[in-house]
């Protein structure tokens, strides 16, 4: 069976979310016995699959920040933090490069570079969604601190990315761009509420709201 960008995207949001929402609460020691090894392959397959600098890409160099994000979260699953776990070093790499991806204005791509331009929102939520998870368990202040103000302005972008009939597109509605998309609107909408695995965080800027 084929599955094109959007089903799989769209899938992998799902999956995440509800993960997040706390429906699926399973990690890496805790799949049934006849799946690990399958699990365990697809992991590893992942984890070599990683670029020197810590991201992931689709085929062709797409979806940089949307890969990374999901390919980090995957690994978490697994059990590994960025301070321990046989992925740990991936986990870290990964944060520092979306880390680094932060703009200005608080997204997580670069809408200037043509594997992400016209459908940055998919890895900006992702990424977001990623880091979210990883906050918790940064112990250097520094860092923690950096860490923040990128998801201060992750999620800052994430409020005024939405349409106003309350969903995401592709790119912001910031831009022009007012319309909603399913497969943008799952990965984005928890965004404002994420919290990570360990400690609950301070930052937390609601989405635009309309009136009925």
């Amino acid at each position: 069976m084929t599955i094109d960008r959007r089903q799989f995207l769209g899938a992998a949001a799902t999956g995440v979310t509800a993960c997040l929402a706390g429906s699926v609460r399973l990690r890496g020691d805790e799949v049934p016995k006849e799946y690990q090894a399958t699990v365990a392959k697809g992991l590893d397959w992942v984890s070599k699959n990683q670029a020197r600098d810590g991201h992931w890409e689709a085929n062709g160099g797409q979806y940089p920040s949307a890969m990374t994000g999901l390919g980090g979260m995957a690994l978490l699953m697994e059990g590994s933090t960025l301070r321990e776990g046989k992925y740990a070093d991936h986990i870290r790499r990964a944060t520092d490069w979306l880390m680094d991806r932060s703009q200005s204005n608080g997204l997580l791509a670069n809408p200037n570079v043509a594997a992400e331009a016209g459908r940055y929102m998919y890895g900006h939520g992702f990424g977001t969604l990623f880091l979210a998870q990883v906050y918790g368990e940064e112990e250097d202040n520094d860092r923690r601190r950096k860490l923040e103000d990128v998801l201060t302005r992750a999620v800052g972008f994430i409020g005024k990315a939405q349409s106003s009939r309350g969903g995401w597109y592709y790119t912001s509605a910031a831009d022009g761009h007012d319309a909603d998309e399913g497969s943008v609107t799952v990965p984005a909408s928890p965004c404002p509420r994420a919290r990570s695995t360990r400690r609950s965080s301070t930052w937390n800027t609601p989405p635009r709201t309309t009136a009925a």
